[in-house]
């Protein structure tokens, strides 16, 4: 041996074709369900049910808010008298 590399001279392109690939993956599932999605809002029976879990959500952060207000007003009055 002369103690030459046998790679090609350039920069190492390990991974790239499996980054590409996972981002080529993750865009069409991505459209696939943002095709399905559209599709199903199209149903008033789905439409009715994303709004009534979005005014629950919509309570339940609400909820989460005030209890939290309530601790932090606590918190400040034992600190600060």
């Amino acid at each position: 041996m002369t103690g030459r590399s046998r790679r090609p001279a350039g920069p190492a392109k390990t991974g790239k074709p499996r980054k590409l690939g996972k981002t080529l993956i993750a865009l069409a599932a991505t459209a696939l369900l943002e095709k399905a999605i559209q599709k199903a809002m199209e149903d008033p029976r789905v439409r009715r049910k994303a709004k009534a879990l979005g005014k629950a959500a919509q309570q339940r952060a609400s909820i989460a808010g005030k209890t939290l207000a309530r601790v932090a007003r606590s918190v400040g009055e034992r600190v600060y008298g």
